[in-house]
């Protein structure tokens, strides 16, 4: 039997509870940006540490199997219910309005045109074209990861400060950009042991906590999903960076249940 990551297992643990949390609406402003600065990149962070390089027709194979055929059955599950209330309230029918917006919300995330019928799916897909965007660059080896992290977040920088937010046919390539550097980062931390070497230093994560909350209350209120990188995005990414890697080592620190 595999053994387990402990505090990958917590992490994981922890993060779905913020996720909630962040999500219940009825939180002070200033617990909501500490949240929301780095729990959806410790979550492709973690994605990252955890991805085994593979070829790219496996990766897209086996990815595809265990992320896209998830969330579009997730999908179908909550159009079924969606369609069911629609009936109970007595919505006549219309192609559209039953139908057609509801295909077109699992790929696009524009509310006027279309209805989403689960819109976290979008975590899944943008990891899913994220782990075979990592296998097709390490197979040219960590230059070539680095290279599309700069790309990506060049990228992101670019739309932002233009001020371009596009929710239909850019919305999951705009996400991936976004979201890339912090698989590729996860990916390279365990194979250079990164976070094994850093957790020998007992202040660090004191230093990056206090790091942390100063860029929080600087940067203001972030998110990939909702494309919001306060004042800039080099400093989003530098605090999300930091909380990911201050909340690891917090976490591992406490040792649950050992390992």
């Amino acid at each position: 039997m595999k053994e387990r990551i402990h505090w990958i297992d917590w992490s994981k643990c922890i993060l779905i509870y913020l996720v909630v949390v962040a999500h219940y609406g009825r939180i002070s402003p200033f617990v909501d940006n500490l949240i929301c600065a780095f729990h959806m990149p410790a979550f492709f962070m973690i994605s990252g540490y955890l991805h085994k390089q593979m070829p790219v027709k496996q990766s897209v194979m086996k990815n595809f199997k265990r992320l896209i055929v998830p969330a579009f059955l997730f999908s179908l599950l909550c159009w079924g219910y969606y369609v069911a209330l629609m009936a109970i309230k007595g919505v006549p029918f219309t192609f559209d309005g039953y139908i057609s917006k509801f295909l077109l919300g699992m790929i696009f995330y524009d509310r006027p045109n279309v209805t989403p019928p689960c819109g976290v799916i979008w975590f899944l897909q943008v990891l899913f074209i994220s782990k075979v965007l990592l296998d097709i660059a390490s197979r040219y080896g960590n230059n070539a990861i680095f290279t599309a992290c700069v790309v990506c977040a060049v990228a992101t920088w670019v739309w932002y400060t233009a001020d371009i937010n596009d929710m239909r046919y850019q919305f999951l390539l705009q996400r991936t950009c976004a979201s890339f550097p912090f698989v590729a980062l996860g990916y390279v931390a365990k194979e250079k042991q990164l976070f094994l070497k850093f957790s020998k230093i007992g202040w660090l994560p004191y230093l990056l906590l206090a790091l942390y909350l100063v860029g929080v209350v600087y940067n203001g209120r972030v998110g990939i999903a909702t494309w919001r990188f306060g004042h800039d995005v080099a400093l989003y990414y530098l605090v999300a960076f930091i909380g990911c890697i201050c909340f690891f080592l917090l976490v591992n620190k406490i040792k649950f249940g050992g390992g």
